[in-house]
């Protein structure tokens, strides 16, 4: 599914950690995954200043606790992993420092091509930041919330007609490929100008609908663009009245129970690192329920 063969979960050593063996068992199933690295990084906070402690050293701290935390999560690893359909090679880190930059340091030395994360809404273990991390990653992003699985039926891809929203409908049909039955609503909020709000323009039938027929211009523009379907896709296209595109589609998410949500990493904006206009990440910060895939 759009070449994604290297996995790395990040683990926290939490509760969290069996949502996210499950849904990477999932997600094994769904995808052509070839090698998948489940990582916990141990903060730094829990060794002691060998200088302090030059006798102890490794030998009476630091290995007790990497093989405790290795020995217990290549436990849950093979509980969740035992019988799987399909060939993997399966590793288990156990890193130490600073969770952020291991884990980005991870990625990159192990060419990782998604990163799964959880989504607390209360944080209870290692201190990784998710949005932190996917902030400076060149790869892939799936965010996972308490209570959540990977058996999608309803996906909800919000576009902006850029080459990243092209990237994020692919990753749908990809899904859709995979898992017939499943419905993709691909889903822009059409945003008024400034001026246009200001003079009472959007109010106006007449503006509306031409504004629309832009928009509609500008969607088969990108299909044609990029030899993309309809077929298997539904276009929404939502008011903006507020000029808050991640409140109204995060609002329609909910509405319309949307079980995935796949967004393209950038937009016209160009920024440098992860989020586009700000409105992934004020998605992101807002959907606390639902998975979301960010797509590079």
């Amino acid at each position: 599914m759009n070449q994604i063969t290297r996995v790395l979960v990040a683990l926290d050593y939490s509760t969290m950690d069996d949502q996210l063996l499950t849904f990477s068992r999932q997600l094994t199933e769904l995808m052509d995954v070839e090698e998948i690295y489940f990582v916990h990084v141990i903060p730094d906070l829990f060794f002691p200043n060998k200088s302090e402690m030059p006798l102890a050293g490794d030998l009476l701290v630091s290995a007790p606790i990497d093989e405790k935390v290795e020995i217990t999560i290549k436990k849950k690893v093979a509980r969740f992993f035992t019988n799987h359909p399909n060939k993997i090679t399966i590793s288990v880190d156990i890193l130490e420092g600073v969770p952020f930059e291991k884990i980005l340091n991870w990625i990159s030395i192990k060419h990782i091509d998604l990163l799964v994360t959880g989504r607390k809404k209360q944080s209870e273990g290692s201190g990784l930041t998710a949005k932190r991390v996917a902030h400076q990653t060149d790869c892939h992003v799936l965010f996972v919330p308490e209570e959540s699985t990977l058996s999608p039926k309803n996906i909800m891809v919000p576009i902006d007609f850029s080459v990243h929203s092209v990237n994020a409908i692919r990753m749908a049909l990809a899904f859709k490929r995979r898992i017939p039955n499943v419905n993709i609503q691909v889903v822009h909020s059409m945003r008024f100008l400034s001026y246009d709000y200001y003079y009472g323009l959007d109010d106006d039938p007449i503006f509306r609908k031409a504004f629309q027929a832009q928009k509609m211009e500008d969607y088969e523009t990108m299909l044609e663009e990029h030899h993309l379907t309809t077929e298997d896709i539904e276009l929404v296209f939502l008011d903006n009245p507020q000029i808050n595109a991640a409140r109204d589609l995060h609002e329609y998410a909910k509405e319309e129970k949307a079980d995935l949500v796949i967004m393209g990493a950038k937009g016209h904006t160009g920024f440098k690192y992860f989020f586009y206009g700000s409105v992934t990440e004020r998605f992101v910060g807002l959907c606390e329920s639902i998975p979301i895939f960010v797509v590079r």
